[in-house]
């Protein structure tokens, strides 16, 4: 039907075509002439009859040379109505065929579409098919992370279940990646429960070692705590020695320095009763010296006197020694005894750190004593 519409316009087309090529061509052909008769003419245009002339050969070139556009312009119109003609043909046949073609197209896009629907069901099933089977591999393949935080003894009835658990027809062509992904399953699986297993062992070992630390710990803590309890009653025996021994050494340090001080009043006493009794003596005989120096000559006297003087500092010096001599008894008795009292105070550091203070009390108050008593 389209090839017998092109048949028809190619005649009427080419007709146009040759008809205005044919009007066209005929100004064409008296180009030659034109070019023969005007091309390289040089016109005396400051004459009148020089710019007639030119006037005249350029009207006849323009005249022909008007022409073409009213040519094209004409023949372009009968084409333009020609290509209408022809769109109003094509149209009103392409009307006509449409009303046969429709009703036949639309039975073809309705079973064309029954058949997509059907198709896209088939797919969508399909889909669905895989889907649910892909869906249950995944089940399968997160089979480890439930297992993820459990104990070892239920990680292994789960490998067990999972073990049991069968990869049948339900998996259809995926049967064989179904049961790649249980064996990669149980494997993890298996290195969980391994891992668990250790790791639960370790951490048995390192509660029974934390009891075991606890414990010793304790008796530790106990021992000590009794040793300690010993250590403070034994300590708070040692300090009542200490303290009984200290009153003791305070008394017969009290003692002692009362038995100086009355042996010193006594001495004292009785040197002051001696030196007055050879007062008296030296009083006496100085008077019958005196009494036999009256009757003896000035050089007697005066020789009687010196004697009397060089006896008196015999005398002096004799009993300046007896004193050195009691006071070295009684620094060497004062010795012996600060030497006792510190050989008990270093028996009592050695036990005791804390009675320091009470033992340079002690050696205070000895010291005060012995210094009374040297008084």
């Amino acid at each position: 039907m389209n090839t017998q519409t092109e048949d028809v316009k190619q005649p009427a087309e080419i007709s146009l075509k040759d008809m205005a090529l044919q009007e066209i061509g005929s100004v064409s052909a008296g180009i030659a002439v034109l070019t023969e008769k005007y091309s390289g003419q040089v016109y005396e245009v400051t004459t009148t009859i020089g710019m007639e002339a030119a006037k005249a050969a350029r009207l006849d070139i323009r005249e022909k040379r008007y022409k073409i556009p009213h040519i094209v312009k004409e023949k372009k119109q009968a084409l333009k109505k020609i290509g209408d003609d022809i769109q109003a043909e094509g149209d009103r046949i392409t009307d006509i065929l449409l009303k046969l073609e429709t009703p036949i197209d639309d039975q073809i896009k309705v079973e064309e579409a029954r058949k997509a629907e059907i198709k896209a069901e088939k797919e969508r099933k399909e889909k669905e098919r895989i889907d649910g089977i892909r869906a249950r591999i995944d089940v399968i393949k997160d089979l480890p992370r439930r297992a993820v935080g459990a104990p070892a003894d239920q990680i292994k009835i789960f490998i067990s279940k999972v073990q049991d658990a069968p990869i049948g027809v339900e998996f259809e062509e995926f049967v064989e990646e179904a049961q790649v992904a249980k064996d990669e399953a149980i494997k993890v699986i298996t290195e969980m429960f391994d891992a668990q297993l250790r790791a639960e062992e370790l951490a048995e070992q390192i509660r029974k070692d934390q009891e075991f630390e606890a414990k010793r710990l304790e008796e530790e803590r106990i021992e000590q705590e009794k040793k300690a309890a010993e250590e403070t009653a034994r300590l708070e025996e040692e300090n009542k020695r200490l303290a009984a021994e200290r009153e003791e050494l305070e008394r017969k340090q009290a003692e002692f320095n009362e038995s100086v001080r009355k042996q010193n009043e006594l001495m004292a006493a009785e040197e002051e009763k001696r030196v007055a009794e050879r007062h008296k003596e030296e009083m006496e005989r100085l008077e019958a010296d005196r009494i036999k120096a009256a009757e003896e000559k000035a050089a007697a006297d005066e020789k009687k006197r010196l004697d009397d003087e060089a006896a008196e500092v015999a005398r002096l010096h004799e009993e300046e020694q007896r004193a050195k001599e009691e006071q070295a008894r009684i620094d060497a008795l004062t010795a012996t005894h600060l030497s006792t009292l510190q050989a008990i105070l270093d028996m009592a550091q050695d036990q005791n750190i804390s009675n320091v203070i009470a033992r340079k009390g002690i050696i205070s108050l000895a010291q005060t004593g012995i210094a009374r008593g040297k008084a």
